[in-house]
């Protein structure tokens, strides 16, 4: 499946309130390629939009006050800060 469908997974999860499964978490994981997240397992090509609905997916998971920000698997690392460098990066690529 590529990594776009499971965002969409991970946000449907998020707005009905559903805690943080698991196996969604593993699965991710298996897309993960050095700072980002690669559109399929296994895959090398990674895609900023993509990496960037994951990041909100997994934002929402734990947005539960303006104070509390990041859920447990962003301060796991799912959504970390060289993640977040690595679609910021793309952006500053991109647009010169």
């Amino acid at each position: 499946m590529p990594l776009w469908p499971l965002s969409q997974v991970l946000h449907a999860a998020a707005s009905v309130g559903a805690p943080e499964s698991p196996a969604l978490l593993a699965t991710l994981e298996s897309y993960r390629r050095g700072s980002a997240y690669a559109e399929r397992p296994r895959g090398k090509r990674h895609y900023y939009d993509d990496n960037e609905w994951v990041g909100l997916a997994l934002i929402a998971h734990g947005d539960t006050s303006p104070a509390q920000r990041g859920s447990t698997s962003c301060r796991r690392g799912a959504w970390s800060r060289p993640t977040a460098a690595s679609v910021c990066g793309g952006w500053r690529v991109v647009r010169r």
